[in-house]
């Protein structure tokens, strides 16, 4: 099973798609958001840093998990999202596999 999650900044209309295993669907938003600002030991120019770097405050912030058995699938999934919530920005990095066995999405704001 792979997982993607769509981490929106919504007054930037903009995205970054993580396969990082720290989005939980069982963690708060206030909880969510502290992760995707903790960008210490990460380059400065990743497009991750770069993303996080502009959200301003948790009212900003949302996010939705989904998952697939494929990565095809997935990706698609979490990019048709992010337009769908008016992303016009989407920087992604690479589905992982979940460590948690979930067959449906989860979004939170």
């Amino acid at each position: 099973m792979y997982k993607f999650t769509v981490l929106l900044n919504r007054s930037k209309n903009m995205a970054y798609l993580s396969g990082n295993n720290n989005c939980m669907p069982d963690l708060t938003l206030n909880e969510m958001y502290e992760i995707a600002i903790n960008v210490e030991n990460l380059s400065p120019t990743s497009p991750y840093v770069l993303w996080a770097s502009l959200l301003e405050s948790v009212t900003d912030f949302e996010f939705c998990i989904f998952y697939s058995e494929s990565k095809k699938e997935v990706t698609s999934q979490a990019e048709a999202y992010a337009r769908k919530m008016g992303c016009t920005n989407i920087s992604k990095g690479r589905p992982s596999i979940a460590k948690e066995k979930r067959q449906d999405s989860h979004t939170f704001n």
